[in-house]
């Protein structure tokens, strides 16, 4: 690490010390945007810390909103590819996102994270992300609806890319039909039958 990290980082954990993200959170909009133009991976550092500090009151909504959406906004503002791949190397990121949010569940960009992994065959990462999701009792949608939405973009997705094999190949339908396994609304059996479908 070099001099010029370290004295940034310094200063961070210095903001960290003082009450919380909660009570200030344009200051901590501002140490985030300061943190992604300084360096993205510093950034994700400095998130991972802040997570870590605050790990036991995710579960708060204030918390949630401001350590999982406020700042994955700011990422993705930032830049969308690094964060999607940002969110299937961090487990502190990634449980964040989608074990605490109360609005990742419906918005376009998680739901095209998860349905990304999935099309392009990174069956472990998406695995990761539905076990954070599996957990979140707090979203405003269900677990079922991130799973149909995921589920619809990914078959979407595949028979663009169709090349004349089968559209899904069975590693993929028999985690999303495992998945489906779990959902204890209707939309586990709608996954179900789309698979059955494309079989």
């Amino acid at each position: 690490m070099t001099t010029k990290e370290l004295k940034y980082l310094n200063v961070i954990k210095d903001f960290f010390a003082v009450p919380d993200a909660v009570k200030n959170e344009n200051g901590w909009r501002k140490v985030m945007q300061s943190a992604l133009e300084f360096d993205y991976g510093t950034a994700v550092l400095l998130w991972e810390y802040a997570l870590g500090e605050v790990d036991s009151k995710m579960s708060g909504e204030e918390y949630a909103r401001v350590y999982a959406d406020v700042t994955e906004s700011l990422f993705e503002s930032r830049n969308a590819s690094k964060f999607a791949k940002t969110l299937t190397e961090s487990a502190a990121i990634r449980t964040a996102i989608y074990r605490y949010s109360r609005t990742a569940f419906t918005r376009k960009e998680t739901v095209g994270y998860l349905s990304a992994l999935l099309v392009s065959g990174k069956i472990d990462d998406a695995d990761e992300i539905v076990k954070c999701a599996m957990r979140n009792v707090a979203s405003k949608a269900t677990f079922g609806k991130l799973m149909l939405d995921a589920t619809s973009r990914t078959i979407i997705e595949l028979v663009k890319k169709n090349t004349g094999k089968s559209v899904m190949s069975r590693k993929l339908a028999s985690f999303l039909n495992d998945a489906a396994k779990n959902i204890k609304t209707g939309e586990g059996a709608v996954i179900i039958q789309r698979i059955k479908e494309l079989s």
